[in-house]
């Protein structure tokens, strides 16, 4: 059961670590352009 609980809170801080890869990199271009 306890592995159960972490895969849950594993998946979602997967997709959120992919937004904030994301974000960083439209930050990064951003900066460059200006």
């Amino acid at each position: 059961i306890s592995n159960q609980s972490q895969d849950i809170p594993s998946s979602s801080s997967s997709s959120s670590n992919i937004n904030t890869l994301y974000l960083n990199t439209l930050l990064s271009i951003l900066d460059r352009l200006i």
